[in-house]
């Protein structure tokens, strides 16, 4: 039974309920992967099923939503261009392409996510994983972002935006004071992308600056670690970026005494770009997490030294090292050949009749070649089988425990280090009291036996006398 207006209006500010009532109104089913989200406040969605007359009720009720806390929008099947001539109801346009990778899904997702983030003051994640974001589209995402307080932890991973659209977050993102992380991983950023990035710390930087100032003139203890802004950015799998836009983020992070972390991992770094990271570390003792892994240019003895100085560092604050963990290799590979083969998605490349003939497994030529070409192509961990999806997880667990105790072995080996120093120092300090001891004893060998000679004498003459004596009597 279809609610009435007045319940329709009463349940607007929150989103799963809103979204049911517009459902049965549209005469839509709810999908299941919404409603079972419902008890949590959350809503995360893989917008490449959603069909056409499905995404009118999460697009409405997402724009008067004022109660999820966690947003998260992704898509699968990542495309270098947006179809621009589809609008309406002429979905033959786009026949193998989902609905969010075309303009007009695009707009009616960002207007909504726009009014949402304009009327919230709950929510705090936001995930945009997969899209291809527009110029203007971008715009009016960071127009609302800007304006939403409470957000503190931003994700753009996998979505293209280049150093135009790194500019405009990072303007949109600089006065918000509750922001914790930005992810912009595989972005499409360069040089220009990392210049954007050092300005954002820079301008945080002096809004600290500032506040720290003021502090002291009132006689207070300042807390550097809970002054709100950014404390971890991740740019990893940017080629583009390279030691160039990798020396705009030393320059910035000499004089930073807030940022914990940051990740750039297959950014295209060389020997010359890990020597600064190298003495940046020497200067900067606050961060405790600087990951350039996955750079092929760089020398492993240089990988190996920045570990070492991350390790002292990361020795002064445990704190910091128990909350700011490194992300594991395995999964920034993974999205980096996922990127890669979900490009030409055989989803989307094939026609009707062959993903027929692969789902009832039709044991001909053809779909024998469709079968073999998905299982080689479809890399990401949601188009695998439960079983291999499954021993993806194990394989990423037991690399995340491999990498634990290595670091444990290389505390292990730095504890040994500073034993042996210790040993060495006693040693040195025991030969220096030997050596003054020596010094300091008046007597030689030959003096003491020549003593002894002269009291052997002494004592033959004696019992001499002693002997004539008795004879005399």
């Amino acid at each position: 039974m279809i609610g009435s207006v007045a319940t329709r209006k009463k349940n607007s500010p929150k989103f799963h309920a809103y979204y049911e009532d517009l459902c049965e109104l549209h005469n839509v089913m709810p999908l299941r992967m919404i409603t079972s989200q419902k008890q949590k406040d959350v809503l995360d969605i893989c917008a490449d099923r959603i069909k056409f007359d499905e995404f009118f009720p999460i697009t409405k009720a997402l724009a008067c939503d004022r109660s999820l806390c966690f947003i998260a929008i992704r898509s699968r099947c990542q495309g270098k261009y947006v179809h621009h001539n589809f609008y309406g109801k002429r979905r033959s346009n786009v026949r193998h392409r989902p609905l969010i990778h075309t303009d007009f899904g695009m707009n009616v997702v960002i207007n909504a996510l726009k009014k949402c983030l304009m009327r919230t003051t709950v929510l705090t994640h936001l995930i945009l994983e997969g899209l291809y974001f527009t110029k203007n589209n971008l715009s009016l995402l960071c127009t609302g972002l800007s304006n939403c307080s409470s957000i503190q932890n931003i994700s753009f991973n996998q979505s293209i935006i280049g150093d135009d659209g790194c500019q405009l977050i990072c303007d949109a993102v600089k006065k918000l004071r509750n922001v914790h992380s930005l992810n912009i991983s595989a972005c499409e950023i360069g040089q220009s992308g990392g210049y954007c990035i050092s300005q954002l710390l820079k301008y945080q930087q002096l809004e600290r600056y500032s506040e720290t100032w003021k502090e002291a003139l009132r006689y207070r203890i300042v807390d550097v670690d809970r002054m709100p802004g950014i404390r971890r950015v991740s740019i990893n799998n940017n080629t583009h970026l390279g030691d160039a836009g990798l020396m705009y983020l030393v320059e910035c992070l000499k004089d930073d005494l807030w940022l914990k972390a940051i990740d750039l991992q297959n950014c295209g770094i060389t020997n010359q770009g890990a020597q600064e990271i190298l003495k940046l570390l020497k200067v900067n003792t606050i961060l405790t997490v600087v990951d350039i892994r996955n750079n092929h240019d760089v020398n492993g003895d240089l990988l190996n030294a920045i570990k070492k100085q991350l390790a002292e560092n990361s020795s002064r604050n445990v704190e910091d090292k128990q909350e700011y963990k490194w992300m594991t290799l395995d999964a920034s590979l993974e999205e980096q050949s996922h990127s890669a083969a979900s490009k030409t998605h055989p989803y989307f490349m094939y026609s009707n009749q062959e993903r027929s003939l692969h789902q009832k497994g039709v044991a001909n030529g053809q779909a024998a070649r469709s079968t073999s070409f998905w299982a080689q192509e479809s890399c990401g961990s949601s188009y695998l089988p439960h079983q291999l999806n499954v021993e993806l997880k194990q394989h990423v667990n037991h690399e995340a425990k491999i990498q634990e105790l290595t670091e444990e072995l290389n505390k292990m080996h730095l504890e040994i280090k500073k034993v042996k120093e210790e040993r060495d120092r006693y040693k040195k300090e025991l030969q220096e009291m030997k050596a003054d001891y020596n010094n300091h004893i008046l007597l030689n060998v030959d003096t003491v036996h020549a003593i002894n000679e002269a009291f052997d004498k002494l004592t033959t003459y004696l019992k001499r006398g002693r002997n004539g004596e008795s004879e005399n009597t």
